[in-house]
This record gives C-alpha cells, sequence and structure tokens, in this order.
C-alpha cells in the first residue's frame, strides 16, 4: 500500500489549510476530503474515512446540484 502515513499526512495538512468557511471552494475542499477519505479505506480504517466522504458528498452537492453525477462519486 505504499506510503499511506505520508499521503494521510499530506491529506490531512491540505484540509488544514482550507479556511473555516469554505464558501466558493466547495469542489477544493471536496477534494481534499475525498483524498482523506481514500487513504483512510486504503488503510482499512473505514469508521474513520466515512465522515470524510459525506462531507465531501456535502460539499459538491452545494458546488454542483444534487443531480451532478460528481456527487455520487464523491460516495467512495
Amino acid at each position: 500500500c505504499g506510503r499511506l502515513s505520508e499521503a494521510e499526512a499530506l491529506a490531512r495538512s491540505a484540509l488544514a489549510r482550507l479556511p473555516a468557511d469554505v464558501k466558493g471552494r466547495e469542489a477544493t475542499a471536496a477534494y481534499a476530503c475525498m483524498c482523506l477519505a481514500h487513504v483512510l479505506a486504503a488503510r482499512a480504517d473505514h469508521a474513520a474515512a466515512q465522515p470524510f466522504y459525506a462531507r465531501a458528498v456535502e460539499l459538491r452537492q452545494k458546488a454542483l446540484g444534487t443531480d451532478h453525477p460528481s456527487v455520487a462519486n464523491a460516495c467512495g
């Protein structure tokens, strides 16, 4: 599984750098959430990954609308 520890640290760093109010940057925030969720899932920590998948879906819905195909993609 390669360098999952490094990937997790980078994904968490990216999320930490986002402002608390991501208005106008929902797509970027969703991508960061997805990256971290994928890393956690790759480590078989599905319980930890789930909230990040959920946040990614929420953010993509705000950015793209509920019927956009990328919203379904964010479900992991």
